[in-house]
């Protein structure tokens, strides 16, 4: 179970066209995308290997699926990370060893068997394991209608040195979250290398060039009752401050997130 990658981080809008002028302008190159369900998708590759995918609601789908409940409850965001397992069923089995709750267990598609861990569980995004053979047919492919438009779209500001995503960032404020995280990312998703700098702890995956960021506020509460208040707080990118200055109020406003430089100015 333990040749676990860390493949992409989703989002959800209300529409994948919104975003194209924010991907013209970091660059980004097609990797598949298609239908599926009550919702099309598309992802795109950074230059680092980093991925992001895009969900949007097909038109007509019904309004009781989970991107539309997302969308109302939140607006456009973070939706999941999604990690691909070497098998499935003994992921299930682990995740329900360390009292994880397993949701939307898919084994129908051969080329693609997946499940799910709550936000509630999972520091408030949707965690996604996949067990993905791209030797078997079926899938997104590269010819998505929606690569050409993306491709045509002008940039808002083009950043010729961006280099794609470090990691997603999370903030913890309790110690019962710190000990999730690490049953979450270290224990079940194993990740291969877990760095401690001051109050913040990175989990990283061989062959993914993401990680997982996990900063504890200063003083931990150790109240049982609190309520639990962990979330992604942004996307952490190869880019310098001012690089992406011009781009964050359209990153907030239409992928509801942010991006953190991590590359000094």
């Amino acid at each position: 179970m333990c040749a676990v990658s860390f493949d992409h981080i989703a989002c959800g809008l209300s529409k994948i066209r919104n975003a194209f002028g924010i991907l013209s302008s970091i660059g980004v190159v097609r990797r598949k995308g298609g239908n599926a369900g009550h919702f099309r998708g598309g992802q795109w590759k950074f230059r680092n290997g980093s991925v992001l995918e895009l969900l949007e609601p097909l038109e007509g789908a019904q309004e009781d699926n989970f991107l539309q409940r997302f969308l109302h409850k939140n607006g456009p965001g973070l939706h999941h990370i999604t990690f691909l397992v070497p098998n499935i069923h003994e992921a299930v089995s682990r995740a329900k060893q360390l009292q994880f709750a397993v949701v939307g267990e898919n084994y129908q598609k051969p080329h693609w068997q997946e499940v799910f861990i709550h936000p509630k569980q999972a520091l408030g995004i949707v965690v996604q394991m996949v067990q993905y053979t791209p030797t078997l047919a079926g899938g997104w492919n590269s010819d998505w209608q929606g690569f050409e438009q993306c491709e045509s779209t002008p940039p808002i500001k083009k950043i010729e040195s961006f280099q794609g995503f470090a990691g997603l960032a999370f903030s913890l404020q309790t110690n019962e979250e710190l000990e999730r995280s690490h049953r979450l990312f270290s224990t079940l998703l194993c990740a291969s290398k877990e760095e401690t700098r001051g109050n913040t702890t990175l989990y990283q995956w061989l062959n993914s060039p993401m990680y997982i960021s996990v900063t504890t506020a200063k003083n931990l509460d150790t109240s049982k009752n609190k309520k639990q208040a962990a979330r992604p707080i942004g996307i952490e990118v190869l880019s310098k401050p001012e690089q992406i200055n011009d781009l964050q109020t359209h990153v907030k406003e239409i992928l509801g997130t942010t991006f953190i430089a991590t590359v000094d100015s």
